[in-house]
């Protein structure tokens, strides 16, 4: 918790500093991401009991579900150095995983919901390609689970979509790490990719038999719009 209020406060200060300091309108160089993208869950098991301490059991959920992203950024460019850029951001993204479906016709999915913020130092290729290592920090507003029946049910049952709140087991907060391309295709308008990983366990441990970890990476494309 602490490291993300640490990326909130840097990346407020960092923006009013540069916004105020700067000569023109202080609306230029705001911008808008709207895209797509493909997440998954990766849940590992690890033993705390006996000889089998070392042994994970690793269950990933990564069938494809695809979920909107929407993020707002502000460019900030330095004097004299036309292929760097620091472009802080905030924005709203659902991550999470879908299972497989099981051949009794079981699926799952868990949803999570998060306002991200972090910042991007960019690198410049011949003025139309961006290259950017990424961090955010992530404040997670909800964590759903969605079960299609249950795991053996029997086939004569019909099935249906039911949900769970599970938000209460697991972080409020997390951080990424990444990486970004964009290219230009017009003055003002930008296509791109993105890649997060993700680097803290979201689950909150209680269990005095397993050691239970979270993880989650999500791939995004995205179209943008620079004012």
């Amino acid at each position: 918790m602490r490291k993300i209020k640490l990326i909130f406060v840097f990346v407020f200060c960092l923006l009013y500093q540069i916004i105020s300091g700067q000569n023109t309108k202080f609306y230029n160089g705001f911008g808008i991401e709207i895209g797509a993208g493909y997440n998954t869950l990766r849940t590992s098991y690890k033993s705390l009991q006996g000889q089998n301490n070392k042994n994970d059991t690793i269950f990933k959920r990564n069938s494809l579900w695809i979920q909107p992203s929407l993020k707002i950024y502000y460019t900030i460019k330095f004097r004299n150095k036309n292929n760097f850029e620091i472009i802080p951001f905030a924005g709203y993204y659902c991550f999470g995983g879908k299972s497989k479906t099981e051949p009794d016709g079981y699926k799952d999915i868990y949803s999570f919901k998060s306002i991200e913020i972090g910042v991007i130092p960019t690198f410049i290729l011949k003025n139309k390609l961006e290259l950017s290592p990424s961090i955010k920090g992530q404040y997670i507003i909800s964590v759903i689970g969605m079960y299609y029946g249950s795991l053996g049910q029997s086939g004569s049952l019909p099935r249906k979509w039911e949900k769970e709140d599970y938000s209460n087991s697991y972080s409020k907060t997390a951080l990424s790490a990444g990486i970004k391309a964009k290219y230009k295709i017009f003055k003002k308008f930008s296509i791109g990719v993105e890649t997060w990983f993700g680097i803290t366990n979201m689950f909150l441990n209680t269990n005095n038999y397993f050691k239970i970890s979270v993880t989650e990476n999500n791939y995004r494309m995205f179209i943008g719009y620079e004012l």
